[in-house]
């Protein structure tokens, strides 16, 4: 990415979506899960520490899925992105 950086045109061999396995279904999305796990049990017992949440907190499982997936575009269309001096291409390298 140096080169299409410094204004080289690059091609980037993709076998499937940009990023690989980690942003888009294994490391990141479950980062994301676990850690919207974490806040609803601290939410949870957040009333012995003088905190009240009006209610019993509960999971949007729609918002959660929405943010999981918009976690790996992010990293998704960042700076690998194709751009106009990248060029991604679907296939194996070598």
């Amino acid at each position: 990415m140096d080169l299409a950086a410094a204004g080289q045109r690059v091609a980037m061999v993709e076998r499937g979506m940009i990023g690989g396995t980690c942003i888009n279904v294994a490391c990141l999305p479950t980062k994301t899960l676990v850690n919207s796990a974490r806040l609803l049990a601290l939410a949870r017992r957040a009333a012995p520490f003088g905190i009240d949440l009006s209610g019993t907190p509960t999971v949007d499982i729609d918002l959660l899925h929405a943010v999981r997936h918009q976690c790996g575009g992010q990293h998704r269309d960042g700076p690998v992105c194709p751009q106009p001096s990248r060029a991604v291409l679907g296939g194996t390298p070598g």
